[in-house]
């Protein structure tokens, strides 16, 4: 039997209709442990319920976005939309906020007469909160007393359906991690992309996935027409084939536009493009959205040569998003294309004006030389140039690799909040001596507190109950209406033991949830963080925010630098021939006559970014022991990394050199 099974009642319900109320609890516990959309669970919930009760109507009531009360489903199925009423809302209302089961007798009107009927309402509580109400309407009485069991056939089958939402809501969970892994994984293979061809074949083959569609393609604009840059699934393009010419021409229809056009085959008419509808005719596609991505070109010419509203953009690119089978869900579907779109549109276009400037310098590249070189008055000068070029050619000097940087403990740690709440005491101050695990901050949830004396009240009702029942038992006779007594009082006795057991472990629950808004140091040190007391005291704190940082201050110290993504690859080559732990010598601004050693400690696997440093690579460096005198957390640094010897002209002009360098393989 279901775990979720009706408790045994003594009203006057058959055995037969316990037992379909037993497989209907079964069925529907089963069914909400699978993969089954919310509307079809809810369909069925409601079917079973109106075949198992034998209900004059059953529905399922929930807010909508704007708190008002619809209907989820009903059967039997109605011909027209069902609209609550004001005792409806009454009702339901009330059904909610009590979240406890309510029953109301109701009128309900037949051909010939009206019969008296019962209105049952009960709520689905997930997460503490009424999310759903199940409404059934029943004769007010039955030959076989199927209203006796109602209830608690109610409330099973209710909180069958809060199982399902809490199932329901992890695999949507899921289902966003797993989107969003797509999404950084597609970024990441952006930033891989170092010229069109590669960055083209990554948008279209891997954007296809998180765009879910079955064919990506990437058009650019060569002047006035748009070329296929990319085909998902398509190592190479045949410019002359139809599909590529009818590409080319539903992309100049969003180009005319300026803004994205969708194409679904089920509501297409008479204002649908001729040639949008017929190349979804000449590929067999479903559905076609063109999203124009307009860069800085586009929209310069716009503001000078196309005045007119239809040509107001000439976009620098335009992504072709394609399925050939139904789409389910239009909405979703068009805006996962739009969000691919936002998310390359940087990097895209970064990589189209690299293209534009590419033919510029190769012009340059071909110039002749000036005609003074050709005269013999400039032959010193140029003497003087060769020997100045062979200096910066040949003679070593140490390269090195700058970039901001602060002193920091080695170990130092951060304090999390445990929970959301506020900070209720402030038990240290900035720069005080802490031992591993003292009580550093005290937080007040004001939920907490509210559940802990519920939880005890609830624990006395229940062991009230009990004294009541075991009193009624053994004031029992020896009559068969006492023995069935008996037995009624020894099965509700086994519920509230049950009960009370929950309910303690609700309350040793609580109580470890209070201890923790204790917030205590993870290790020996001195707190870092400045002017806690204005930071903190009083202020509301979400779960997980860094609150404090503490800081083994007489212990090891190190430099945290960041290094430019452009510069990286210098100290990656350096580590490569040098070993990985490279020399580094800082100053102190507080102290630059004395110039200090340290050796390269760890760096990042990754890349980061923020709108201070740009793009940077985090490098940390051990700094040896007695290098600084009286360290102080967040003290400025200035670090060299020595990266070995290079010709003195790479060492001053590398930025430019390797700038050319990177337009050149372009």
């Amino acid at each position: 039997m279901s775990k979720h099974a009706p408790p045994s009642s003594t009203g006057p319900a058959s055995v037969e209709t316990r037992r379909r109320m037993e497989e209907c609890i079964d069925h529907l516990a089963e069914l909400a442990r699978g993969e089954i959309d919310g509307g079809q669970f809810i369909a069925e919930v409601l079917t079973r319920l109106t075949e198992v009760t034998h209900s004059l109507r059953t529905r399922c009531w929930r807010k909508s976005s704007q708190n008002q009360w619809e209907v989820a489903g009903e059967r039997p199925q109605p011909t027209t939309v069902t609209k609550p009423s004001s005792d409806d809302e009454a009702q339901l209302n009330q059904t909610a906020e009590s979240r406890q089961l309510s029953t109301h007798a109701s009128a309900v009107s037949g051909e010939t007469t009206t019969q008296t009927a019962v209105r049952t309402c009960c709520p689905v509580v997930y997460g503490g909160q009424t999310v759903a109400v199940l409404d059934v309407l029943h004769a007010a009485e039955t030959e076989d007393g199927r209203t006796t069991d109602l209830a608690p056939f109610l409330h099973a089958i209710a909180e069958i359906t809060a199982d399902f939402l809490s199932q329901l809501e992890l695999r949507q969970l899921r289902r966003a991690r797993s989107e969003w892994q797509q999404w950084d994984q597609l970024n990441l293979n952006l930033m891989k992309s170092h010229d069109l061809p590669a960055l083209a074949a990554t948008i279209v083959n891997d954007g296809r996935i998180v765009a879910g569609c079955d064919r990506l393609t990437l058009m650019r604009r060569r002047g006035s027409r748009y070329i296929a840059v990319a085909v998902s699934g398509a190592d190479r393009i045949e410019p002359r084939a139809n599909t590529v010419h009818s590409l080319e021409a539903v992309a100049s229809i969003a180009a005319r536009n300026g803004h994205a056009i969708w194409f679904h085959l089920a509501s297409a008419d008479a204002n649908t493009p001729d040639a949008l509808a017929q190349h979804a005719k000449l590929t067999g596609a479903h559905s076609v959205g063109l999203i124009p991505i307009p860069g800085p070109s586009s929209r310069t010419e716009a503001s000078v040569n196309s005045p007119s509203p239809s040509s107001r953009y000439r976009p620098d690119a335009i992504l072709v998003v394609e399925q050939f089978d139904n789409v389910a869900d239009s909405a979703t579907w068009q805006s996962r294309g739009e969000h691919l779109a936002n998310r390359l549109e940087p990097t895209l276009l970064a990589t189209l004006e690299q293209e534009s400037i590419l033919f510029a310098r190769t012009l340059r590249t071909l110039q002749r030389l000036p005609e003074w070189l050709r005269r013999p008055g400039p032959l010193m000068a140029l003497l003087a140039l060769l020997v100045a070029v062979g200096f910066l050619t040949f003679y070593p000097a140490e390269f090195t690799v700058t970039g901001p940087a602060e002193l920091v403990p080695v170990n130092r740690r951060e304090v999390f909040a445990s929970s959301s709440g506020i900070v209720e005491k402030l038990l240290v101050s900035h720069g005080e001596e802490v031992a591993a695990d003292q009580p550093l901050i005290v937080l007040h949830d004001p939920q907490l507190a509210l559940e802990l004396p519920r939880v005890m009240g609830e624990i006395e009702v229940v062991r009230e109950r009990l004294k009541g029942v075991l009193a009624a038992r053994l004031s029992g006779g020896a009559t068969a209406d006492a023995s069935n007594r008996a037995r009624q009082l020894a099965s509700e006795e086994e519920e509230l033991k049950e009960r009370q057991q929950s309910l303690i472990r609700q309350k040793e629950l609580i109580e470890r949830q209070q201890e923790a808004l204790t917030l205590r140091s993870p290790i020996r040190g001195r707190i870092l963080t400045w002017d806690v007391a204005t930071t903190l005291a009083a202020r509301p704190v979400e779960r997980g925010q860094a609150l404090l940082t503490v800081g083994e201050t007489d212990g090891p110290w190190m430099i945290e630098m960041r290094v430019a993504d452009k510069e990286f690859g210098h100290i990656r080559r350096a580590q490569s021939q040098l070993g990985p732990n490279l020399a580094v010598h800082f100053l102190l601004p507080s102290d630059p006559t004395q110039t200090r050693r340290g050796a390269i400690r760890d760096v990042a696997g990754t890349t980061q970014w923020d709108e201070q440093h740009g793009s940077y690579v985090l490098v940390t460096i051990d700094v040896e022991p007695g290098q600084v005198s009286q360290p102080r957390s967040g003290m400025t640094a200035v670090p060299r990394i020595l990266c070995g010897k290079y010709p003195i002209g790479y060492v001053w002009l590398h930025d430019l050199i390797d700038t050319v360098r990177l337009r050149w393989m372009l």
